[in-house]
Parts: C-alpha cells; sequence; structure tokens
C-alpha cells in the first residue's frame, strides 16, 4: 500500500487540497482493537469545505474528472486498478461538526481514541447539550493540563438509518500513547463542577447514549 499512497494517493489528494476541493486529507490506521475485533485495518479521513465537495467523492464522474487534472496523460484506468488491488474499500460516513475545543487543525494529530456512539432520535438535544455543558469543560481542563490537545463532537449525516452504526461520535486527540495512557487529576472533575459527580455524570449520558465502540487511530499518511 506504501507504494500506491506515494505514487496516487498523495499526489491525488495533494492536488485536490491545493485546487481548494479539500481542506485536508489524512489515513489512520486502526492500532485497537486488532485481529477479528477490527472491521477496518485503516481510516481515511477527508475534509470536506462544502457540499460540492462531498459531492465530487460521491460521484465517480467528478473523482475521474479531478484526476485527469491531477495527472495528465496517465492511464486512469490503469491507475484504478493498481489502487483497487492495494486495498478493499468497505464503505464511507459523512459527519458534520457539532462542537469542539479548537476551531483550526492542531499541529499534532498523531493518536485519536474515536469513540462511536448511538442517540436514539429523541434524546438528540439532551444529549448534545450534556457533551457541551458537562463534559466539554472536563476535555478543556485536560486540554490546559497538557493531557489531551483536542476535542471534537460530530454526527452522521450520510448514510441515514441505525444499521449503519453509531450516529455520533468523538475524536479525543492525544497526539501520543503517554498523553493517552497519563490519569486525569482526581480533583479536576470538582474544580469544573464545584459539588458535582463525575460517576453520576457518565451515568446520566449513559442513559441518553450507547457507546457502540471505541478505537485507537495511529496517523498513517497525511498532507504537508
Amino acid at each position: 500500500m506504501n507504494a500506491i499512497a506515494k505514487e496516487i494517493w498523495i499526489p491525488f489528494m495533494t492536488h485536490l487540497q491545493k485546487t481548494g476541493k479539500i481542506m485536508d486529507w489524512m489515513v489512520y490506521r486502526v492500532v485497537s482493537p486488532n485481529g477479528e475485533d477490527c472491521d477496518c485495518d485503516y481510516r481515511e479521513v477527508v475534509v470536506h469545505p462544502d457540499i460540492a465537495s462531498l459531492n465530487m467523492f460521491l460521484l465517480e464522474e467528478g473523482m475521474m474528472e479531478a484526476a485527469a487534472v491531477a495527472f495528465p496523460g496517465a492511464d486512469l484506468m490503469s491507475m484504478g486498478k493498481r489502487f483497487e488491488a492495494a486495498m478493499t474499500f468497505e464503505g464511507s460516513q459523512t459527519f458534520v461538526m457539532v462542537d469542539g475545543l479548537t476551531t483550526g487543525k492542531p499541529d499534532n494529530m498523531d493518536l485519536l481514541v474515536v469513540n462511536y456512539m448511538t442517540v436514539p432520535e429523541t434524546n438528540f438535544m439532551d444529549y448534545v447539550e450534556m457533551e457541551i455543558e458537562m463534559f466539554k469543560p472536563f476535555h478543556m481542563a485536560r486540554k490546559e493540563a497538557g493531557i489531551l490537545l483536542s476535542w471534537n463532537l460530530l454526527n452522521r449525516i450520510l448514510p441515514f438509518g441505525s444499521e449503519f452504526g453509531g450516529n455520533y461520535m468523538t475524536i479525543d486527540n492525544y497526539g501520543s500513547l503517554e498523553r493517552m495512557l497519563t490519569p486525569v487529576p482526581p480533583e479536576t472533575w470538582q474544580k469544573i463542577h464545584p459539588g458535582g459527580n463525575a460517576m453520576v455524570a457518565y451515568q446520566e449520558v449513559a442513559k441518553l447514549r450507547d457507546l457502540t465502540r471505541s478505537e485507537v487511530w495511529k496517523l498513517t499518511y497525511s498532507l504537508e
């Protein structure tokens, strides 16, 4: 896969970024879970600036037109076959940002913990409110302590339906295994929520959503 990434994947995504068709692109290796418990070895992340960008990825014609510009004179059919032979595409999902700690891209996104949540439609508002009002300040405290680099809450908009797994996602960006394994000082919750009880808060949010899957991602490829 490395040869295909260097010859085709990275140059193509670099072209799309330079022409404003995407904002960013990364590929992560799923390091946990692994083996039979992992449904994908790698996760590709494409950050779209608008609906037109997303639409180009959803339509094969749009991608072929972009590839013809990125690789003028190349045998696109042959390149496509080589690309498909290097990996098996399992599907895609589209998420929109709901909230987060930072507006820009952190310098270090080498190690992420990605949590998939299934939230019943009747709980959407209450779940999002609790994440933002109760847990976002906690994540900010972890960021200020140098444990967490960034945190984001996302909502899946495509495809529709409960059969496609979690409809909400949180991304904890630690940047390194050392940060991920660093314990949070026990007094942190009381500092941001005086008189509050962290265990009760986690029990309450568990009533609003099911944590269906948690993965650890290690950065493999990215754009400069």
